[in-house]
């Protein structure tokens, strides 16, 4: 949105009063997927502090999932969390605690169920040749 004062235009940013970064390695072996982009970018949407995340040089508007799922984080990739404004160090608590409890899973989730294959629990992977669709 700009703001024009004057004849120059002049870009609006919400109030620079804290402006917090926090870095995250995704450890999730499926890396940063819908569901938890959708719970993101709601739990950010909840706050008035202008969010943004960041992979590799990209970033994206913290509150739009699509900006979120767009950046392609996968298992190992860092992102960087910036929040500025009124409520950026209740914004960036809430979702430090949100990616930590999401994308730290190191090991995938059936797995940890006992099962070997991580798309069909307690089922052995398909043997070579076959399909995981059956």
């Amino acid at each position: 949105m700009d703001v024009r004062v004057g004849a120059r235009p002049v870009a609006w940013e919400p109030s620079m009063t804290e402006r917090l970064e926090r870095r995250f390695v995704v450890l999730d072996w499926q890396g940063l997927h819908a569901r938890t982009a959708t719970r993101f970018a709601r739990t950010a949407a909840g706050f008035g502090a202008h969010i943004e995340v960041e992979r590799d040089g990209t970033s994206g508007d913290g509150k739009n999932v699509m900006e979120v799922l767009l950046l392609v984080a996968a298992a190992s990739d860092e992102l960087i969390v910036r929040a500025h404004g009124p409520d950026a160090p209740a914004a960036l608590a809430a979702l430090s605690e949100l990616i930590t409890r999401e994308l730290s899973a190191a090991e995938p989730r059936a797995r940890a169920r006992g099962g070997t294959n991580p798309r069909r629990p307690g089922r052995p992977p398909p043997a070579a040749g076959q399909s995981h669709c059956l």
